[in-house]
């Protein structure tokens, strides 16, 4: 079994109907994949606002009640923890409440 081509068939043709539809499939898969990120980035966006806003919500209670040490955020407010956020803690620090959000990841966010 031989790799080279026969010498005596002649070379296939790339037909104009041919280019313009392996364009066309070449440009959607590209705009799938450009969709598929930007679907990644608005979703990666929006978790990180729901644990900014619920980070600011537990410092302003932390800061409207006089606190001591590291408490958990459940025993300052009520609010459940977002869902990929692991733990909540509040350390103060010279009358300084500082918000510490654990994520998945190995992330962290700090509000002070």
């Amino acid at each position: 079994m031989s790799l080279k081509p026969d010498p005596n068939t002649p070379l296939r043709e790339v037909t104009p109907e041919m280019r313009r539809r392996t364009t066309r499939t070449f440009i959607g898969v590209l705009v799938a994949f450009l969709a598929g990120i930007g679907v990644l980035l608005a979703a990666m966006s929006w978790q990180g606002r729901v644990v900014r806003e619920y980070g600011q919500t537990v410092l302003k209670a932390a800061q409207a009640a006089p606190l001591a040490g590291d408490r958990p955020c459940a025993e300052i407010v009520d609010d459940p923890l977002p869902p990929n956020v692991l733990t909540c803690t509040v350390e103060t620090a010279g009358g300084q409440p500082t918000v510490v959000l654990n994520l998945r990841g190995d992330r962290q966010y700090r509000l002070k």
